[in-house]
């Protein structure tokens, strides 16, 4: 039985195949039949497998925002709580209802499964669906796909666990300004209201504070620094720069 229904489109049908892949890599079951959408009747077969799976995923495009059966699956799934709402166009006019539930947006997503638009979506899925169960053979073993992406997964863990845990977040009460360089760029100011003390950041530094959400991990962190700013960081260098703003007092408890 599969875990997640793609909600979607038959116009955009590439892009899905490229999150079904990942989907799929990432140990979930999905459904999208492409044969059975291919007309689009919201039939017996699609109404059973929204009933069974435990997540919906609706793709929301140009196309799909005028599809009858998108909008019809994806306020089903809404009003029993299963839904993943995401766009993969921006300028999007939503049905009304999902003005009300958060909409990733997935526009420049290419595929890889270390993006950050995408560590999020699999983050929201499993708050709906919990994580994938393990694919068994006909022996009972886990599978060798299921098996390597938990080895993969329990071996990156061991490596460093500490990456996996969301960072504090950036104190709400810092007062922050803006200031243009002469030669170019932008510096920010952070003053700390308690002690008084100010600090001089640059756009990358400021981007890293500003990142500290709470939620995001260090290897999301990583992977959204390099895409804006087209350099790497390191994990270390983060957890480094962590633990620099947590002596400076800046972070939460």
């Amino acid at each position: 039985m599969a875990d997640i229904f793609i909600s979607y489109s038959q116009k955009d049908r590439a892009w899905v195949r490229q999150l079904v892949d990942a989907l799929t890599a990432e140990g979930y079951k999905v459904w999208w039949d492409p044969k059975v959408r291919s007309g689009e009747p919201f039939d017996e077969a699609i109404e059973r497998k929204l009933k069974q799976v435990r997540c919906v995923v609706a793709v929301w495009s140009t196309n799909a925002v005028i599809s009858r059966w998108v909008r019809a699956e994806a306020a089903w799934a809404a009003d029993r709580d299963k839904v993943v709402s995401i766009r993969i166009e921006d300028d999007l006019d939503l049905p009304l209802k999902f003005y009300l539930i958060h909409t990733e947006r997935m526009v420049a997503w290419d595929g890889s499964r270390e993006a950050v638009a995408f560590c999020k979506l699999v983050e929201d899925i499993r708050a709906v669906a919990s994580a994938p169960k393990p694919v068994m053979d006909n022996s009972g073993r886990t599978s060798d796909l299921a098996a390597e992406n938990n080895r993969d997964r329990s071996e990156a863990s061991s490596e460093s666990v500490q990456d996996d845990r969301p960072f504090s977040r950036f104190r709400k009460d810092l007062l922050i300004t803006r200031k243009q360089k002469t030669s170019g760029g932008k510096v920010y100011i952070i003053t700390d209201p308690k002690s008084g003390e100010y600090y001089e950041l640059d756009e990358a530094t400021f981007f890293l504070f500003q990142s500290l959400d709470g939620v995001c991990t260090a290897t999301q962190l990583v992977s959204r620094f390099n895409v804006f700013f087209g350099k790497s960081i390191t994990t270390d260098e983060l957890h480094q720069f962590f633990q620099f703003a947590r002596k400076l007092g800046l972070l939460e408890n």
